[in-house]
């Protein structure tokens, strides 16, 4: 319930008045009530702390980015290596969930570990540079049953308390408000398909 707040002092003793203008048969029978006073004003996405599952990502540098494939979409030149000293390289499609700068000063995407295996090489567009797949990092996020499995969705906390926490609406690979998430992260696998 939302309602207008009073300070006052008396005696000495300093005391708060909420007024509420609807709901207050709810309460007319407890002498004590449990409140929290929200004090912050940021908005945002309120989920349970139970719904937040931790997922691994590759860390690829930026400069490895490229374009490909028949939409000319994001993702990165892989290269194989054939019998003898042959080699041939194709285009892997990669949704990037995060950009930033990783321990050792360098931007990095974070990028889904079923694009590619450890020890993968991606070359450097215009480059003989070449990159081994193999580091990761891990992003804190839910998972989102609107299609009817689950995937994972990255989200950004701005504030929590011991059952809540408020997350970032509108997120690259994010949620957003009337999207179906699961409550308790732990009792589901990403990919499987719920009823």
């Amino acid at each position: 319930e939302n309602g207008d707040l009073t300070l006052f002092d008396r005696d000495g003793t300093h005391f708060a008045k909420i007024t509420l203008y609807s709901g207050m048969v709810r309460y007319a029978d407890d002498r004590f009530l449990n409140i929290e006073l929200v004090t912050n004003t940021d908005t945002g996405l309120k989920i349970p702390l139970s719904s937040i599952v931790t997922k691994e990502f590759y860390t690829i540098p930026v400069d490895y980015l490229t374009t490909g494939g028949d939409d000319d979409s994001d993702g990165f030149m892989k290269q194989t290596k054939g019998s003898g000293d042959s080699s041939s390289t194709e285009f892997v499609e990669a949704d990037l969930y995060e950009s930033t700068t990783d321990d050792s000063g360098q931007k990095v995407y974070y990028v889904d570990e079923a694009d590619f295996q450890p020890g993968d090489l991606i070359l450097k567009p215009d480059s003989s540079d070449t990159y081994t797949i193999g580091a990761t990092a891990s992003l804190e996020g839910v998972y989102c049953i609107n299609r009817g499995y689950a995937q994972f969705r990255k989200i950004d906390i701005i504030d929590q308390n011991d059952e809540y926490c408020l997350v970032e609406e509108g997120t690259n690979y994010g949620i957003s408000q009337y999207d179906y998430i699961v409550r308790d992260g732990s009792t589901v696998n990403e990919a499987e398909i719920l009823r």
